[in-house]
């Protein structure tokens, strides 16, 4: 995808000087100074208000403490912040598209398995999930959830062009004065008593199957459809004219597909469930027009679409920004359901609501992401509403909060947000203590008590527990030992 383009790789969550990154590149000096003057400004200009925009538009109330990027004029440093993406503008100064890529600071194969997390997420949890899982992985409205499966329908649909188009044998008769194709013998004495002297032929040929042309003519229609539609609402907003020009590119792409399948005899169809199970036994050779029924059925569903990717297509799509805080928080949540599903030998049940939801495993619960009024102890009562923990376990009169950090050090901040977790959550206040718990990146400091207050009744004690994407087996040893010592009467 990126062979005649320049692709520019930087480091989520880092400051870095693009004077230095571009120094890599050994361009001539003055041409050097001339394409970081472009990149600035497009960072400037462009990549930082889109993200801005996104996270006040579209994820409002969700709880991203994923910092936004920044640039220091200064320094000239730019730090993409906690937000994974490929992003592009053309350069005048080379002239060719440049691509820049921020990845994530844990690595590709640590953020593939947090993806997979995601993904497995879904399927351990069912289709209710679906929406909390994109809700805060994408926002509200899945803001570019089309931009990417436009750029999935035309990689499958080009490399199904490549492999060839599925067929279908046509059978037709043809009066003719002679003979051609198969001579359909009653037929033509039948004719030829009413004195008419033609020959019944029957013609077979092997043309493009039609059905699979008008499917291909109704999704890219759709596809089409919905790209104009988002182009309408964010246009109102020029932060987000970056994503605009993504979306005008991928409307002249689907409008010039539109018209060569009109020239080949397609039309626009609604389709059945019915007709998808047709076309999977019709075309069950052709891997690629496999793919792109596997897509459609997927955007129909509103699956976010970075939960289908696969592997390299996930290193080289343009999707959407994404928070990698909120990542990272459903792949803990991943972790802590295969805990909690080993520890109860139960299956979760699931109930969703607000863009969180509770799991219950027996007689455990544990709560993502949710405001919960009736496990309030303290906010409640003053009428004020409770705080949105990430994580809440709880058992019988046991219950404790966890948070979830895409960092390996707490800050101030952190540290009050769990301090007002434990009192209004945390169960019982009569015990021997009060916990709450961190699951972070590792460290080199040792898993266990971060800090503690032995001098107040009850005592408070917080912990941090690691979980390292990198090493998922590692992670669920930790993790399990979190969920054994939150619900540990005391």
């Amino acid at each position: 995808m990126y062979s005649n383009n320049l692709v520019i790789e930087l480091r989520e969550d880092r400051g870095q000087r693009l004077e230095d990154v571009l120094r890599e590149l050994n361009l001539a000096p003055q041409l050097a100074e001339r394409l970081l003057n472009e990149i600035i400004i497009f960072i400037r200009e462009h990549l930082i208000p889109t993200v801005r925009a996104l996270l006040e538009k579209y994820y409002k109330g969700l709880d991203i403490e994923s910092p936004p990027p920044s640039y220091n004029e200064e320094r000239r440093e730019f730090n993409p912040g906690q937000w994974v993406g490929t992003f592009s503008f053309h350069s005048g100064v080379l002239d060719c598209d440049v691509i820049v890529k921020i990845s994530p600071k844990v690595g590709d194969y640590a953020f593939e398995n947090m993806v997979k997390g995601a993904v497995a997420l879904v399927s351990m949890l069912g289709f209710p999930s679906l929406e909390v899982v994109g809700l805060n992985l994408y926002g509200h409205g899945y803001i570019t959830d089309v931009i990417s499966y436009s750029c999935l329908f035309r990689r499958n649909f080009e490399l199904a062009l490549h492999e060839g188009l599925p067929t279908a044998i046509r059978v037709r008769e043809e009066l003719r004065p002679d003979a051609m194709g198969s001579f359909n013998l009653p037929k033509t004495i039948a004719l030829l008593s009413r004195g008419i002297p033609l020959i019944v032929s029957t013609r077979r040929s092997v043309e493009l199957s039609m059905k699979a042309l008008s499917f291909l003519m109704s999704f890219n229609a759709e596809l089409l459809r919905a790209l104009i539609r988002m182009r309408s609402r964010l246009s109102e907003d020029p932060r987000l004219s970056m994503v605009c020009n993504l979306l005008n590119a991928n409307i002249v792409y689907h409008w010039y597909v539109s018209e060569r399948l009109k020239i080949m005899g397609a039309e626009e169809v609604e389709i059945s469930p019915d007709d998808l199970t047709e076309l999977r036994r019709a075309v069950w050779r052709n891997r690629w027009f496999l793919s792109l029924l596997d897509l459609y059925e997927a955007f129909i569903s509103s699956i976010p679409p970075t939960l289908r990717l696969e592997k390299k297509l996930l290193k080289e799509t343009p999707i959407q920004p994404l928070p990698t805080s909120k990542l990272y928080e459903l792949w803990v949540l991943h972790i802590l359901c295969l805990a909690l599903k080993d520890l109860t030998g139960k299956r979760p049940v699931i109930r969703t609501g607000d863009g969180g939801m509770i799991l219950t495993f027996g007689k455990k619960f544990l709560s993502y992401n949710l405001p919960i009024k009736k496990w309030s102890v303290l906010f409640s009562k003053a009428r004020i509403p409770p705080p949105r923990p990430d994580y809440v376990l709880r058992e019988n009169e046991n219950s404790a909060a966890i948070d979830a950090k895409y960092k390996t050090r707490i800050d101030t901040g952190d540290m009050e947000r769990m301090l007002a977790y434990i009192a209004d959550y945390s169960l019982p206040q009569n015990s021997k203590e009060v916990k709450g718990a961190f699951v972070t990146l590792p460290s080199e400091e040792a898993e266990g008590v971060l800090t503690s207050r032995m001098d107040l009744n009850p005592p408070i004690k917080i912990y941090r527990f690691y979980a390292d994407p990198i090493d998922i087996n590692e992670s669920l040893k930790s993790i399990r030992k979190l969920c054994c010592l939150a619900l540990k009467a005391t």
